[in-house]
């Protein structure tokens, strides 16, 4: 297991380096998704996998943010937590998923709703192998 913070626009790995990513709470962090879509399938193994997790328009902290755009979403000054305060957050529908990770990958996208953390509530998770 690699644990690594690093720029979105470029995963600091080689070609075919990981068999697996799991990114519970950064794909929705990354605002340029088609790079991101590209970045993980260049760092994946043939046959690699992912598990990721998206925000849902029903996640509770929407009552924190502003919408930017269609798919974007900035966090106001009334966010619980000050160190996101004007972070920007992406969120979409299971459709806009498939069509974004489809062309890279064999996807199946959940919905998972839990109510045992106040706000994290509602995901989407997609999971897939590359093709």
């Amino acid at each position: 297991m690699v644990s690594k913070k690093w720029i979105s626009q470029f995963i600091p790995f080689s070609d075919n380096y990981f068999s697996t990513i799991f990114a519970e709470k950064t794909s929705y962090y990354t605002l340029d998704q088609e790079r991101y879509v590209s970045e993980i399938a260049r760092v994946l193994k043939p046959g690699g996998e992912i598990f990721l997790f998206y925000l849902t328009r029903e996640y509770e902290y929407l009552q924190y943010c502003k919408q930017l755009s269609q798919n974007i979403y900035q966090f106001k000054n009334n966010h619980p937590n000050q160190k996101l305060i004007n972070s920007k957050i992406y969120m979409t529908t299971p459709k806009k998923l498939d069509k974004l990770w489809s062309s890279k990958f064999n996807i199946s996208i959940r919905k998972q709703e839990n109510d045992n953390f106040r706000f994290f509530t509602s995901y989407y998770i997609v999971y897939g192998k590359l093709k």
